[in-house]
């Protein structure tokens, strides 16, 4: 999983999901990978496969056949030009912990607080969706 700033100012994610054998791209505004992100992402698995040293494990890895979602559904969307940042963010997080984002744009400027405050007190929380 890696953020993305694409037109230098805009902020997507790319989820390499090895268990369900599939890319997902979110963009925060829902608009298409134009940029090449998940391609980007498959050429660097498919080169991590290609030069592993655990070749026979990584033989039943073909990230070339994986198919991409670009528009998860059930993402949140952000509705102004100043939360994709935030937003990327803790889609990350929600993917990373194996749960479904439930955030919304109402929510954005708590978890901005809660960014600040994690970043200053150089702590991570272990706390329940907004």
């Amino acid at each position: 999983m890696f953020p993305a700033l694409v037109d230098s100012n805009h902020w997507v994610l790319a989820v390499i999901d090895m268990d369900g054998e599939q890319f997902i791209y979110y963009d925060p505004k829902g608009a298409y990978d134009d940029h090449g992100v998940i391609e980007c992402a498959r050429e660097w698995l498919e080169k991590e496969v290609e030069e592993s040293s655990d070749q026979d494990q990584m033989a039943e890895i073909k990230p070339g056949s994986w198919p991409v979602f670009t528009k998860p559904g059930s993402l949140p969307k952000q509705k102004n030009n100043s939360s994709r940042g935030i937003c990327v963010l803790y889609v990350a997080e929600h993917f990373e912990r194996g749960v479904k984002p439930v955030f919304s744009q109402k929510h954005v400027q708590i978890l901005r607080y809660r960014t600040v405050w994690i970043l200053s007190c150089q702590k991570i929380l272990d706390t329940k969706d907004p």
